[in-house]
């Protein structure tokens, strides 16, 4: 059973804090303001002092819990709030700019924006979509870090607020306990006896005190009382109507102020009403607000904790509403508080099941933690394994390519000894190389061609001389004939013959007495184009200079003497220049013809000195001084033999130094290619270890940004068993409201059954009074009666 809301009042420990004054004072004259003025100054009003005596009392309740800090933290505090403050300025200028160039990127790539003519975008519009992108992501990060500030610097404001609060509750506590203590010792006894019986009778119960039943202070006129008398003399019906009409108006004094008491109870409940909402709705959006922040578990409990925060609200809103209320409702009250008690003990319980899994989760990300860390270890040691090795095969190669270059005498571009400029002088010797080789090729492809030409002019040469022998030999008859056609046809088996040296000698001896003229025709020419042995010596001692193939700066070979060469210290013709040999081998020249004697021809004397006429030819001088024979022309064609064989040992050469250039230019490009695979290598390990320190730099923010997520989380953790504790002492102190609440209650029934017992005297003493006054007026009216009975008489 509840009160109407006109009948309910504050608790007694709202209302003990302030005395209050008279409840009725005299109305205000119509129009004018209830609000009293003293010089243009608003006075406070009872309404005033009751909603301040509220407000008062719910802060000192609500700030039991808020921490007191000291003095160095209170300023460690102010410091920081200052400085947090600054950077929040300073933030929301950058956040500002961030969002000015945020427009401006915005109105370029709307401007930029490629056309519905043109399918792709243009490199202007892809610039200015990215600056936008750019901008927003710069604008989102000011965002974020303008709200983190602005969120630490609300934990601090919040905190010195607590602060605050605490020190201004427990100094207003201390300020009612000292007024109460003073007013239990001492008291105004005027002041008492100057309140009404109303008043009395309402700080009464209003104060908690012993309700006792006013007494009747007038004079009693009915007999049978024990304060009755004897009225003196008669009232007058002047003085009845005045006092009947003092009753009356003291009556409609006395409606008013109980309706206006009634009118101000309604206002002060219904403006506590819109506060405690407005505080309810403030408090649940603030709770929202920061409810969205955490993690969904968490979230539910906050809710919870809110519903119940709620729920206590409402209870005590139906406790303060209940005050006037039976047994039935305080008992109602007492099971929803052990529910809520039950409730409040299951969200503890469910709490303290989610506090142990965030410890568990705790110690998984502590596990966690510490296998990155031996994993990060494991990465750094295999990371100066892989570097070791690379500088390893680095110094080796490097090593290698100085042994190189020292041992092939590789000149050096650079006084560095790094790897690249050993590769760039080793690349540089072997194209110098390569082109030295070239040209040693080139050389003798053109000494080659040089000597077929050669062979071909002293072809051409025997082809005149034949021409020659022929026509003297048509000249001198057909022995001539025979012996001039016989070189044609044997030229090509001697030179067959030469080429196949190496063919067995005949053992038997061949007769040469018949063809001793054809004989000599056909050597004529090849006597003629044989150098002599002092003409060779010559030739070698004055136009032979030092020449090796693959080394032009050797001294020339000297070679033990070989058949058919003049003296053993003669220089090789291996080591002669192609020039020497031109002119040793020219047809006609000063080495082909001097020193050496002409063949006679048939019909010619061998006693004479000197034949006048061409060489070779019949009927010409020819010199004979004993230097035709055919150990002479033995000796020429074995020197011949011998020139063969030493061109030959001289090709030889030639090939085995191009081997060997071939080879160390084959051995130097694999070098070359080992030693790039080498830097390949080197640079994909160090690709690896790159990748490697960015996933494992990357792996260490993870565990930092996990590290302040699991901070935050211990923060909001604590945050939320503050509160639960909060909630805790604020469900207590309800619990203890609720049985003062209950026994001011009953204590309040008891003043109301007093109060009804003193009305239904009052009612009794005013019908008392009303029935003397009915007599007292029947008494006038028989001695008006009277009187002008005895008037007339």
């Amino acid at each position: 059973m509840t009160t109407p809301p006109s009948r309910r009042k504050a608790p007694p420990s709202e209302w003990d804090s302030s005395p209050l004054p008279s409840p009725l004072p005299p109305p205000p004259p119509p129009g004018a303001s209830p609000h009293p003025q003293i010089n243009g100054v608003h006075l406070v009003n009872t309404r005033d002092a009751l909603l301040l005596s509220l407000l008062s009392s719910e802060a000192i309740v609500e700030s039991r819990g808020y921490e007191i800090l000291n003095a160095e933290e209170v300023e460690e505090l102010k410091k920081e709030y200052t400085v947090l403050s600054s950077r929040v300025g300073a933030l929301q200028k950058k956040l500002a700019t961030e969002m000015k160039i945020r427009d401006a990127a915005q109105t370029l790539a709307r401007l930029n924006a490629p056309s519905l003519s043109t399918s792709s975008p243009s490199r202007i519009s892809k610039q200015s979509i990215s600056a936008l992108e750019a901008a927003e992501r710069k604008l989102v990060t000011a965002q974020t870090e303008l709200w983190r500030v602005q969120e630490r610097a609300a934990n601090v404001d919040r905190r010195l607020l607590e602060h605050r609060a605490g020190v201004l509750g427990m100094a207003l506590a201390e300020a009612e306990r000292v007024e109460q203590t003073d007013g239990d010792g001492g008291g105004n006894p005027e002041g008492d006896d100057l309140r009404s019986p109303i008043s009395s009778l309402s700080g009464s119960g209003i104060g908690g005190g012993t309700a006792t039943a006013p007494k009747f202070d007038g004079a009693h006129l009915f007999a049978g009382h024990e304060g009755a008398f004897i009225p003196g003399r008669r009232q007058s019906r002047a003085e009845n109507g005045a006092n009947r009409q003092e009753m009356e108006e003291l009556e409609m004094k006395l409606a008013a102020a109980e309706a206006r008491v009634q009118e101000q109870e309604v206002e002060l409940e219904e403006e506590i009403r819109a506060e405690a909402a407005e505080e309810l709705a403030d408090a649940r959006d603030l709770a929202a607000v920061e409810l969205a922040r955490e993690r969904a578990v968490l979230e539910q409990e906050l809710e919870r904790a809110s519903d119940l925060e709620g729920r206590v609200a409402y209870l005590e809103l139906e406790l303060e509403s209940s005050t006037r209320g039976g047994d039935d409702d305080v008992a109602q009250l007492e099971e929803q508080i052990r529910t809520l008690e039950h409730k409040l003990s299951n969200a503890q319980a469910s709490w303290d099941s989610e506090r142990e899994g965030f410890q568990i989760e705790r110690a998984q990300w502590a596990e966690l933690s510490e296998t990155l860390e031996g994993e990060r270890a494991m990465w750094e040691q295999e990371r100066e394994e892989i570097l070791a090795q690379a500088k390893d095969q680095i110094a080796n190669a490097a090593e290698g390519l100085r042994d190189l270059v020292q041992r092939f005498d590789i000149p050096l571009f650079s006084r560095e000894s790094s790897l690249g400029v050993f590769v760039d002088a080793l690349g540089r010797y072997l194209e110098k190389h390569n082109a030295q080789v070239s040209e040693t090729l080139l050389a003798v492809e053109v000494e080659k061609r040089m000597a077929m030409s050669k062979e071909l002019e002293v072809t051409k040469a025997l082809l005149q001389a034949r021409s020659l022998s022929s026509s003297s030999s048509s000249r001198g008859g057909p022995s001539a004939t025979s012996s001039s056609s016989s070189p044609s046809s044997s030229f090509p088996s001697i030179t067959s013959t030469t080429e196949s040296e190496f063919e067995p000698r005949p053992t038997e001896a061949i007769a040469f007495a018949k063809d001793a003229t054809s004989i000599v025709a056909i050597l004529q020419p090849l006597w003629l184009t044989l150098p002599s042995p002092e003409a060779r010596a010559t030739r070698l001692s004055s136009a032979a200079r030092p020449f090796r193939a693959g080394n032009g700066r050797t001294s020339p070979s000297l070679r033990p003497g070989r058949p058919g060469s003049p003296s053993p210290g003669v220089v090789s013709i291996s080591d002669m220049d192609v020039r020497a040999l031109k002119s040793l081998y020219t047809p006609g020249g000063s080495g082909s013809n001097s020193g050496s004697s002409p063949i006679p021809g048939p019909g010619f004397s061998t006693s004479t000195s000197t034949i006048a006429g061409t060489p070779g030819t019949p009927g010409s001088p020819v010199v004979l001084d004993g230097g035709w024979g055919v150990e002479a022309f033995a000796l020429r064609v074995q020197a011949l033999i011998a020139d063969d064989r030493a061109l030959m040992e001289r090709l030889i050469r030639f090939a085995q130094a191009h081997d060997l250039l071939k080879k160390n230019a084959e051995r130097a490009q694999k070098l070359a290619q080992d030693s790039n695979v080498a830097l390949e290598t080197y640079q994909r390990q160090v690709r690896v270890l790159e990748e490697q320190i960015g996933r494992s730099d990357n792996w260490q923010e993870q565990a930092e940004r996990l590290e302040a997520e699991k901070l935050a989380v211990e923060e909001q953790a604590a945050e939320q068993a503050n509160t639960l504790r909060q909630l805790t002492e604020a469900n207590a102190s309800l619990s203890a409201r609720a049985l003062q609440l209950a026994e001011d209650a009953a204590r309040a029934q008891e003043e109301l059954r007093a109060v009804k017992v003193g009305s239904e005297r009052e009612q009794e003493q005013r019908l008392a009074l009303l029935e003397e006054i009915n007599l007292v007026q029947t008494e006038n009216g028989n001695l008006r009666q009277q009187l002008r009975a005895l008037g007339k008489l």
